[in-house]
């Protein structure tokens, strides 16, 4: 019985992480937060409806709450965002740098071992040569670039 469960459990994982590498339902790419399905009020935090227990059909925190929801959590497409801003993404012909599928951020061509602070050179006063963030108020690169290699 226990070589049972381990077997099920092992395939499971396989099976479930292959099918990670696609996009999953209401999330930008593979390993995306979830998307914000509603139109966003300016007056109103995201915690006045999400808090740490389901409250009305409205889906609960499942981890530590903080401000800064829309750092991770974006707009589905289908709402107007709560900051109107240029931001499309590179085409493909131009994006520079391995993608884990059409549409994915770019992948990360370094390591970032001792480089966890993006912004020291991809910040607002980018070095010369380096890429700008186009997006500096987001406050975790690795949330949607993931490491290529």
């Amino acid at each position: 019985m226990r070589t049972l469960a381990i077997s099920l459990l092992l395939a499971g994982a396989v099976l479930g992480g292959s099918a990670l590498a696609a996009k999953a339902p209401g999330r930008l790419h593979a390993y995306a937060p979830p998307v914000i399905p509603h139109a966003l009020d300016p007056g109103t935090a995201c915690t006045d409806c999400h808090g740490r227990e389901i409250q009305g059909g409205v889906p609960a925190v499942p981890h530590k709450v903080g401000g800064w929801c829309q750092s991770c959590h974006v707009p589905s497409g289908k709402a107007a965002p709560l900051r109107p801003n240029a931001f499309r993404g590179e085409p493909a012909s131009r994006a520079r740098g391995a993608r884990a599928y059409p549409g994915a951020p770019p992948a990360l061509p370094h390591p970032v071992a001792m480089r966890e602070n993006c912004q020291a050179c991809h910040g607002r006063e980018a070095h010369p040569g380096m890429r700008r963030n186009p997006h500096p108020e987001r406050a975790n690169c690795l949330s949607c670039h993931l490491v290529q290699g």
